[in-house]
């Protein structure tokens, strides 16, 4: 997600970025009628490359889930963009993180338990 502005006045911070329209990774699947076996395997394997990138630069964001991912427009082969780094913070191993942060039907749910069992399988792949 590029940063296009950015704005502070005494209270707050605003940042403008690109608009993406493709809608939430959550309303898709729901939406549509056949959500393949290969389209979940490359629809994780982007989430799992966005995650490896942010891992790689120090960065945890800390609520992902379907809502906070969008397509970039409403193209069939649209990339995906993770978004909401509220809650996101540098990784410091000097640091422990003991907040609890996340939706909570999702942190007991299988969801991330899932994504992460088939991250190191899928990254490996080729499509």
């Amino acid at each position: 997600m590029k940063i296009i502005e950015f704005y502070q006045d005494p209270e707050y911070f605003y940042i403008v970025t690109e608009y993406f329209n493709g809608g939430e990774l959550f309303e898709k699947i729901i939406s549509m009628k056949n959500f393949s076996e290969r389209r979940a395997a490359q629809t994780i394997k982007q989430i799992m490359s966005a995650v490896n990138y942010c891992h790689q630069l120090k960065i945890v964001h800390r609520d992902l889930k379907p809502e906070n991912i969008l397509y970039e427009s409403k193209k069939d082969d649209a990339l995906l963009k993770v978004i909401d780094f509220g809650t996101s913070r540098y990784f410091d191993p000097s640091l422990p993180m003991k907040q609890k942060f996340g939706t909570v039907r999702l942190l007991y749910g299988t969801f991330l338990l899932n994504i992460l069992s088939c991250s190191h399988i899928i990254l490996h792949q080729k499509f």
